[in-house]
């Protein structure tokens, strides 16, 4: 299971301020995590501040401290 989170960049119509919306979602396999990631930069462009694809991890596997 892969976390995908992204940031978007925005301006408000409020004294134009920039402001950010962070969104996140779940995707099975890593490769379908990269291909929302391309799907994400074509739909917002400039707008996509950044992004990135974490890997979840069971809670029953030992942490890389206890390793």
């Amino acid at each position: 299971m892969q976390l995908v989170f992204h940031r978007i960049k925005f301006t408000t119509n409020i004294a134009d301020q920039t402001t950010y919306k962070d969104d996140w979602q779940l995707c099975d396999t890593e490769n379908e995590a990269r291909q929302q990631i391309l799907a994400l930069q074509n739909i917002h462009g400039d707008a996509l501040d950044s992004w990135g694809i974490a890997a979840i991890t069971d809670a029953s596997e030992k942490s890389w401290i206890e390793k």
